[in-house]
């Protein structure tokens, strides 16, 4: 009989360690993924400009520090005027 709760807390217990330890790892790869899509788009955002940047500016036949300068006045302007 004392086998017999003792095999069935150990299966219980197990089954209880399994389902904390599968809502841990999700809320951990969650954790992992958010900083990851938060982090990155950021820095693809900024490769997409430089890209965009330089198309431009081989396009206009302008040096690329003038597009950069004509966006920071122009956006800057923007935010004035809000």
């Amino acid at each position: 009989m004392m086998d017999q709760l003792r095999a069935g807390l150990i299966g219980l217990g197990g089954a209880v360690f399994a389902v904390i330890a599968f809502y841990l790892a999700r809320a951990i790869f969650g954790l992992i993924w958010r900083f990851l899509v938060h982090g990155l788009l950021p820095l693809e955002l900024r490769l997409l400009q430089l890209l965009q940047d330089r198309s431009t500016s081989r396009t206009l036949g302008i040096d690329i520090d003038v597009l950069r300068f004509r966006r920071k006045v122009d956006f800057t302007a923007d935010d004035r005027q809000k």
